[in-house]
């Protein structure tokens, strides 16, 4: 069951990343890089939507 929650946690936080446009690494193995080339709008925009992915996250539950 860990298992599971850790991984039903882990798709809601990448997907509601996804569904506000910001796009990361779909493996939980996989690093993130921060690059130059990102612009100040660039992190705003990473801020925005952490927030919502982290209330997605926390209110994961994996089907039984």
């Amino acid at each position: 069951y860990r298992r599971q929650r850790q991984m039903c946690i882990r798709d809601r936080f990448f997907h509601a990343l996804l569904d506000n446009g910001i796009y990361v690494a779909p493996s939980p193995f996989e690093t993130w890089f921060v690059s130059d080339a990102l612009t100040d709008a660039d992190f705003e925009l990473i801020e925005a939507a952490l927030k919502p992915a982290a209330q997605a996250a926390a209110a994961a539950r994996p089907a039984h």
